[in-house]
């Protein structure tokens, strides 16, 4: 039990940080246009 819980807090800590990544470079690629 304890183990799918790590399991799911690791894919909900790459889910945000793959999110965060994604708006870094978004807004990173529409400075640059601007």
């Amino acid at each position: 039990m304890s183990g799918n819980r790590i399991i799911l807090d690791t894919n909900i800590f790459l889910y945000l940080l793959s999110t965060e990544i994604a708006r870094s470079v978004y807004f990173n690629c529409d400075k640059k246009n601007l």
